[in-house]
């Protein structure tokens, strides 16, 4: 649990770090979700297909983690955003 809860507070930082970015890097605002999300999700589907042995709780569990750290990862980033739109505003110069 302390390494899902670590996870989803190092993608917030990495999200609010890239929304702080100036204005004119709106692809940097976007990328870290299918950039963070895709390694779980991807060995969560290759330990779904290669089904390998585990001695312990079994490749069923295995999967579920990587799902559960997917999750964790979508979680931050929910939160940096909402965090961002929380912000006071600036009026313009």
């Amino acid at each position: 649990m302390a390494f899902l809860l670590f996870c989803a507070a190092a993608a917030a930082l990495v999200q609010l770090a890239l929304l702080s970015a100036p204005a004119k890097h709106r692809l940097l605002r976007t990328l870290p979700l299918p950039l963070l999300a895709c390694l779980p999700l991807g060995a969560a589907l290759l330990t779904a297909l290669r089904k390998p042995a585990v001695p312990y709780l079994g490749w069923e569990f295995d999967a579920a983690l990587y799902l559960w750290l997917a999750g964790a990862i979508l979680a931050g980033y929910l939160l940096a955003w909402g965090l961002f739109a929380l912000r006071p505003k600036r009026p313009p110069q």
